[in-house]
This record gives structure tokens, C-alpha cells and sequence, in this order.
């Protein structure tokens, strides 16, 4: 009796030995299928990331230095600049004011009273609510995007009062050339004098025929984007501060130019290799173009670790 007893003891023993290894093996394979969910999760959470990354097109109405701030880096989705609301990356130009502090959700419609449009071709912003009007705003004709036939509907572009009624044709060349820079040169060339007087002793080298620019490498100019400062010296260094890096994008110049249209061309050299493709190094081509003060008017990425700078200048006229 007693061997019976303790043979059904260990039986039991055993059975709940075995019943405790099958709740442990089954506890673990649950646990193994929640962590491949949660990694499947995630690998598809960063798939649809890289795959908003690549698909991303810089929003209508904003300039080309501030697109980092409208591309798609995470689920979380677009802050409002002033207040720090976040909306779906979708909402960004949907015609719907999210961002009502600041309309900054709305860069390229007129959903928002206090938005602005940003005018590629003359470097400037129109108030929101003259997007879409009708009217051409922007020499470019951009901010008329939505109007694909003139108002009176007649062949043209007919004006009234002076302006331009949609479609829009491109006239920033004629406008530049015959309402701005016209009265602006004449004014620029007596400015000139200043810069030329500056620049004796540096005639036909790289500050130009007349020394004018060599006025210019005396100084140093701030220019802020989103992203970036900028912090540029006119045939000495051009430097670039993200916040988490910093760049040299050119310390020596080496060419002097012009273009067709006559504008003054050097390009500096020997920048920061950082980042860049194959050890590359930074260089920046900047433009001079007249103007009636010295400022920096934008700089572009043209291609990787590649950049073109506009600066405004009497010297230039």
C-alpha cells in the first residue's frame, strides 16, 4: 500500500512538473509573438517613415531654406512654429487652418488670415489671402496656382488697374529689369563710388576691375535660416552652424566671373569635407548682384555639400 502511495506521489510529481514546463513554454511563446508584433510594428512604423522621406515635396509657398522644417521625420507630425500644436503631416496645404497663432500650416493657401506666401521668383512674401485671388501677386505667377483661366475669360492676360489677372505668365526678368532695377542701379552706381575709392591698389584682380569688392572682405555678415546661421566673409570663409554641426564652406577663393546677365561671380574652396560624398569638399559660389546695402539674400544647396550665395551690394552695379 505504501509503494502504491508513493508511486502516485511521483506520478504527480511529475505531472506537475510537466504541466508547470508546458505554462512555461507557452508564457514564452507568447512573449517571443509580442516582441516580433512590437519589431514588426516598428519595422513597419520606420518603412512608412523612409518611404514619407523619400516622397517628400517641399510645400507650395515657403522658401527652399526652411524646407527641414516641412519634411516628414516622424509620426508625431508638424509642429506649429509658435505654440508647438502638432497636426498630421497630411494637414500640412490642405486649405484647412490648423496653426491659427501663426498659419504656418498653410503656407501655400489662404485658409489662414495671419499665413504668408512665400514668392520664389522676386525673393519676397504676400499675405495669405491674396493666394488664389485672381490677381497676380508674385512675378512668377506662383501664387495663382488654382487658377487655370482668366476671370473675364478672355485670351491673355488681361490687367486691371495695373495688375495682372490670372493664369500668370513669369514676367520677375521684365519686372526686375524695366520697375526695379532701373531706378536701383542708377542709385547703386553712385554708391558705387564709395567701394571703388575703397579698392585702389586692387584693380583687375579678384575683387574686380576696379577694387570694388575689396571693400567687402574687410566685413563679415550674419544670415539666419531655420536650420542654419550663417556667418559669411566675402573672400575669406563662409561658415554654417546648425546647432549640432559645424561647417566651413569655403575659406580661399579662387575664380572671378561673370555671367550673361553681368553678374559678379567668385567661388571659395577648401570647406569642410564632413558629410559630404566621397571626401568632397565644401565650396560656395557667390553671387554679387546690385543692390542699395550689403546683406546676404539667400543661400542654396545646388547639390550635396554644394552651395550658391546671393549677396547684395552697390559694388555689384
Amino acid at each position: 500500500m505504501m509503494k502504491f502511495v508513493r508511486k502516485k506521489s511521483r506520478s504527480l510529481q511529475w505531472l506537475t512538473l510537466l504541466l508547470g514546463l508546458a505554462i512555461c513554454y507557452f508564457i514564452f511563446q507568447a512573449l517571443i509573438l509580442r516582441i516580433i508584433s512590437k519589431d514588426s510594428k516598428k519595422q513597419l512604423e520606420l518603412m512608412n517613415q523612409r518611404k514619407a522621406e523619400l516622397d517628400f515635396e517641399v510645400p507650395r509657398g515657403i522658401r527652399l531654406e526652411d524646407k527641414e522644417l516641412y519634411r516628414p521625420k516622424s509620426n508625431r507630425g508638424f509642429q506649429c512654429f509658435v505654440d508647438g500644436k502638432t497636426v498630421p503631416w497630411a494637414s500640412v496645404n490642405d486649405d484647412y487652418c490648423d496653426c491659427t497663432k501663426d498659419g504656418s500650416d498653410e503656407p501655400g493657401t489662404s485658409a489662414c488670415s495671419n499665413g504668408r506666401f512665400y514668392c520664389q521668383g522676386s525673393g519676397e512674401y504676400i499675405v495669405a489671402s491674396r493666394v488664389n485671388d485672381g490677381i497676380c501677386d508674385c512675378c512668377d505667377g506662383s501664387d495663382e496656382w488654382d487658377r487655370p483661366f482668366s476671370l473675364n475669360k478672355v485670351k491673355g492676360n488681361p490687367t486691371v488697374k495695373g495688375l495682372e489677372i490670372s493664369p500668370c505668365g513669369n514676367v520677375c526678368k521684365d519686372l526686375f529689369e524695366h520697375k526695379y532695377i532701373s531706378a536701383q542701379q542708377r542709385l547703386g552706381m553712385r554708391l558705387k563710388k564709395k567701394y571703388v575709392e575703397a579698392g585702389k591698389g586692387h584693380r583687375d584682380g579678384i575683387y574686380g576691375k576696379e577694387g570694388e569688392f575689396y571693400r567687402l572682405s574687410k566685413e563679415c555678415f550674419q544670415y539666419n535660416t531655420a536650420k542654419s546661421n550663417y556667418l559669411v566673409c566675402p573672400y575669406r570663409y563662409v561658415r554654417e552652424d546648425n546647432g549640432e554641426f559645424y561647417y566651413n564652406m569655403g575659406r580661399r577663393t579662387v575664380v572671378q566671373g561673370n555671367k550673361k546677365d553681368g553678374t559678379n561671380i567668385v567661388v571659395m574652396v577648401n570647406g569642410d569635407s564632413r558629410h559630404c560624398p566621397e571626401g568632397v569638399q565644401r565650396k560656395t559660389q557667390v553671387e554679387f548682384l546690385c543692390g542699395l546695402n550689403d546683406h546676404v539674400m539667400n543661400i542654396h544647396e545646388e547639390s550635396e555639400c554644394v552651395y550658391t550665395l546671393r549677396f547684395s551690394t552697390p559694388a555689384a552695379c
